[in-house]
C-alpha cells in the first residue's frame, strides 16, 4: 500500500480472474482496533481475443503460475490455481513470431519479468532479429526493457538487480561454426561480464551427434542461482549435465549426469 501526503492509500489487487465482479474492502488494524472502509465494487475486464483457450485437467493445484503461451502471438501470464487468466502482457504489437521462453515474478515485487524473442533458436541473426528482456509492472507499465543480443531460453535475476542470461558463444572448429553456450550478467549500470564458458569446460568432439545440428553443441536451456551459496545451476541439454558453478571464479564445482558425472 502506498500512502501520499494527503494520507491517500493506493493498493494493487493482483490474482483478479477477468470478467468477474468483486467488491472490495479496505481493512486496517489501529490500537487494536479494526477500522474498515465502505466497499468498492468494480468489474475486471475480460481476456483479449489473442490470448489462447485453455482447459485445466488435472488435480488441485495451489498458488500462480507464472508462464508464457507460445501460440502467436505469444504472451507472457499469470494463471491461478483454476487455471483461468489472472495477467497478461505483450512485448510489442507489431512484432511477428515471438517466442517467450521464460517468465518470472521480479525480485522486488513490484511485477513480472520475462524474455522475448523474434527466433527460437540461433537460425542466423538479423539487423531484424529482436531479444529483449522486459520488466513490466502489475498494472502493465514497463519499467525496464533491455536488449540482451544472442540470449536464449532462460535468464535469472540477482538481488542486486544483476540479470544473468544464457548467451550463444560461436567458435571456429576446424572450419565449422559450432555454437556453444555461456552465461553472461547484465549489470544494472548496464555493462556485461562473462561468468562461464562451455569452451572452457568441455571438449567438442565433431564426431559426436550432440544433438539436431541446428540447436548447438551444448544447448543450455535452464539457470537458476543461489546467493546462499553465490553460485549458479546451469542445464545443457545437449550434454545431458546439470552444472554447479561458481559464480566468483567460473569453476565447475560438481556436474550431475552426462559423461563426467560426479555422482553415481
Amino acid at each position: 500500500v502506498e500512502i501520499d501526503d494527503e494520507g491517500h492509500a493506493t493498493a494493487v489487487v493482483r490474482g483478479l480472474k477477468a470478467g468477474k465482479g468483486y467488491t472490495l474492502h479496505v481493512f486496517e488494524l489501529v490500537d487494536g482496533v479494526e477500522l474498515r472502509s465502505q466497499s468498492e465494487e468494480l468489474e475486471t475486464g475480460s481476456t483479449p481475443s489473442w490470448l489462447a483457450d485453455l482447459d485445466r485437467d488435472g488435480g488441485d493445484a495451489e498458488g500462480f503460475l507464472y508462464t508464457s503461451i507460445a501460440t502467436d502471438p505469444s504472451s507472457a501470464v499469470i494463471l491461478d490455481a483454476d487455471g483461468d487468466y489472472v495477467w497478461w502482457h505483450q512485448p510489442a504489437d507489431d512484432w511477428k513470431n515471438i517466442f517467450i521462453p521464460r517468465t518470472v515474478p521480479s525480485l522486488d515485487g513490484t511485477g513480472v519479468m520475462y524474455e522475448a524473442s523474434t527466433a527460437w533458436i540461433d537460425t542466423g541473426e538479423t539487423a531484424e532479429t529482436v531479444r529483449e528482456l522486459l520488466h513490466v509492472a502489475w498494472d502493465g507499465t514497463e519499467l525496464r526493457r533491455i536488449t540482451i543480443e544472442r540470449a536464449h531460453h532462460d535468464f535469472v535475476e540477482l538481488p542486486d538487480g544483476t540479470v544473468a542470461i544464457i548467451r550463444y558463444h560461436t567458435l571456429n572448429v576446424d572450419g565449422v561454426q559450432v555454437e556453444g553456450d555461456r552465461i553472461v550478467e547484465i549489470h544494472p549500470d548496464g555493462t556485461e561480464a562473462q561468468v562461464w564458458s562451455v569452451w572452457d569446460h568441455e571438449e567438442f568432439d565433431p564426431d559426436v551427434e550432440y544433438g539436431p545440428a541446428d540447436m548447438g553443441w551444448s544447448h543450455d536451456n535452464a539457470i537458476d542461482y543461489d546467493p546462499d551459496e553465490d553460485v549458479y545451476y546451469l542445464s545443457s541439454r545437449h550434454l545431458h549435465t546439470i552444472y554447479k558453478i561458481d559464480r566468483a571464479t567460473g569453476d565447475v564445482l560438481w556436474r550431475l549426469g552426462g559423461a563426467r558425472s560426479d555422482f553415481a
